[in-house]
């Protein structure tokens, strides 16, 4: 049986969201979804690649897997290539997935060596549905339906067989409102002497970050803090809120996060941004922060943005706060989320592996 690569999302879905349209060219993306393009050696590449393999006989097409893929550029100044978990859609043998490592390995051939890291969901939340982005992606997908996609240890050991190598574990973490605020009550002699400026546009902040002097250690859903590969990132703007903190008029922290998208009616998905207007008024009850920086590891000023956040969640309806994702190793990070409260609720692990 001949797999072969479709760059288009999945025909079922398709037939659960008839607003959406494809064509076998890449050019083509679902109506509303917001893509680039991203330049690497003289050569233009679609900065979102929905990947789809597939099987044909005769005149019908099954659809094996899907994951998404998101070129980047890495830390080394060399493109790479972001895929989401892959998604069983007829279960198969991990020979499908090394299809689709090889099939992309063959249309990015014309740069030369390329970095695969490969996003595995190892903790799914239990009680609610995780917040968006679920994955790395600012573009996503309902992880709670991977539940019988998860890949098994065995599979772990097949993929490092074939290369891949650990390259770090990431957690999200959530804790209630009002814990949150109990546990972050700051005393007028803790303050410390920062500006804080509340509901900061997320564009103006993602022009403050490029900035070349900026010192900021950032956090967000990216594998590299040197350049964020999110597909379009003025797009979240139509809803993300920001707080920063200035000290001598420069900027020293930041968070921005935005409502859990998922909790959006059925038929606003899986591109809630042909509904402007619903983002707007919809009754979220729970907010993900989804990228945050400092310039220094400070706990106070950690707090104190974070306090600041979690009133404005609460002035908004928000009663619960997810904050993601935090590298294991980072135990600045893990200590203090555990000393105020959050709980890990959802982790995944990348893989990486170098090929020609």
């Amino acid at each position: 049986m001949k797999i072969q690569l479709d760059i288009r999302l999945p025909l079922s879905l398709f037939r659960k969201v008839p607003f959406l349209f494809t064509a076998p060219n890449y050019k083509s993306f679902p109506m509303g979804t917001p893509f680039d393009y991203l330049t690497y050696m003289n050569e233009n590449f679609p900065a979102l690649l929905p990947c789809t393999l597939y099987h044909k006989e005769r005149n019908t097409i099954t659809d094996l897997l899907f994951s998404f893929t998101f070129p980047f550029i890495d830390e080394d100044d060399r493109l790479a290539l972001y895929l989401t978990h892959p998604v069983w859609l007829e279960k198969g043998d991990l020979s499908i997935i090394h299809t689709l490592f090889d099939e992309l390995t063959t249309y990015f051939s014309e740069v030369g060596e390329v970095t695969l890291y490969l996003e595995l969901q190892m903790m799914l939340p239990s009680k609610s549905p995780p917040s968006y982005p679920t994955s790395l992606t600012h573009f996503s997908y309902d992880v709670t339906e991977l539940s019988s996609n998860t890949l098994l240890s065995q599979d772990f050991d097949q993929l490092r067989e074939a290369g891949f190598k650990d390259y770090s574990s990431l957690l999200c973490y959530e804790c209630e409102i009002e814990t949150l605020l109990s546990n972050l009550r700051i005393k007028s002699n803790e303050k410390q002497p920062y500006s804080i400026i509340e509901d900061f546009p997320g564009k103006n902040l993602t022009i403050l970050l490029r900035d070349p002097t900026s010192e900021m250690i950032m956090e967000n859903y990216s594998i590299t803090n040197s350049l964020a590969f999110i597909s379009n990132q003025y797009a979240i703007d139509i809803v993300d809120l920001g707080i920063t903190s200035f000290h001598d008029e420069q900027l020293i922290g930041f968070f921005q996060w935005i409502p859990n998208l998922f909790e959006l009616p059925v038929h606003a998905l899986p591109t809630p941004f042909l509904y402007p207007d619903l983002l707007q008024t919809y009754p979220f009850t729970t907010g993900k922060i989804f990228r945050f920086g400092a310039k220094i590891e400070d706990e106070g000023l950690f707090k104190e943005l974070l306090h600041k956040t979690t009133l404005i969640m609460r002035e908004k309806g928000i009663t619960k706060c997810q904050i993601g994702y935090i590298d294991e190793q980072n135990k600045f990070l893990t200590s203090l989320l555990n000393q105020i409260g959050f709980k890990v609720n959802h982790s995944l692990q990348i893989l990486k592996k170098d090929v020609t």
